[in-house]
């Protein structure tokens, strides 16, 4: 067990929360509590000082258990619950235990403390982990099911652009070298494939077009992405690369893949470093 454990106790006596902080920093557990007694401040403290695992009485002037644990559920904190008692019914512990507390311990018999805290920790921890691999799945499916979308839209739209552009080399084929539509047609052309690129990284990015690795150039690769990031996160920061590669180097790689990735970096870079999304 790694790192300060932040305790709520729930406690009317001072003395029986010494004890069981003692019990646990003596069982090599680092804890820093808080003690309340009363339902409003475990209130405040569950909202503004949210804790690791709270320790309970059960019966307090005004407040025990049973109210401590609702609070408790209504914070929506996923954090251990035991129940610390001297004075409480096997039926009364049965009836929390059903109600969430995660373990009943009698302050006769502390020695189950700290494994008990231990182990209700440990399983939190691994509901943490498991709600947050869910949550990444669930991104995951969400980011699946966008670059299908997109991949079909691209699809469609790089079909559009493919007639575009034989239409445009049609004509300039029949025009003569000197007609004042060749101007126009051939700046068509230069949209129409500008649009094809740009399809191709959508499809890229769905991965419905394989790769094609082609060889670069390092150098020029560098030099490239530090002038786009020097434009990138403007002119209050300074883009500074590494040491350039001596004499030519060369790498494989599609060049539509870098520069999509490169794009969604420096985007991300540029919100990191401004506080605003770059216009990349």
């Amino acid at each position: 067990m790694t790192g300060r454990i932040r305790l709520l106790i729930c406690e009317d006596s001072d003395d029986d929360a010494v004890l069981i902080v003692t019990r646990l920093r003596r069982g090599g557990l680092a804890v820093d509590y808080e003690r309340v007694q009363t339902e409003p401040d475990a209130a405040e403290a569950l909202r503004l000082r949210p804790p690791d695992i709270v320790i309970s009485d059960y019966a307090m002037p005004g407040f025990g258990a049973e109210e401590a644990l609702a609070l408790l559920r209504d914070s929506g904190l996923d954090v251990p619950f035991i129940l610390v008692s001297g004075r409480v019914g096997e039926e009364s512990a049965v009836a929390l235990m059903r109600a969430g507390a995660h373990d009943f311990i009698l302050k006769e018999d502390l020695a189950r403390l700290v494994p008990a805290v231990r182990r209700e920790l440990t399983h939190a921890r691994s509901r943490q982990q498991r709600r947050q691999l869910e949550q990444q799945l669930r991104q995951t499916e969400r980011l699946d099911s966008l670059g299908r979308l997109a991949g079909g839209i691209a699809h469609d739209f790089n079909n559009m652009l493919a007639v575009v552009l034989g239409r445009a080399d049609l004509m300039l084929a029949e025009l003569p070298a000197d007609h004042l539509l060749r101007a126009d047609l051939g700046a068509i052309r230069e949209v129409a494939e500008r649009g094809a690129a740009l399809t191709r990284r959508i499809l890229v990015f769905s991965r419905q077009e394989p790769l094609r690795p082609e060889k670069l150039d390092v150098n020029e690769v560098v030099t490239v992405t530090k002038e786009a990031l020097g434009g990138a996160v403007g002119e209050d920061v300074d883009a500074v690369s590494g040491k350039y590669f001596n004499g030519q180097a060369e790498a494989r790689a599609d060049d539509q893949a870098y520069d999509a990735e490169a794009r969604s970096r420096l985007w991300e870079l540029s919100v990191e470093l401004t506080g605003e999304p770059a216009n990349i």
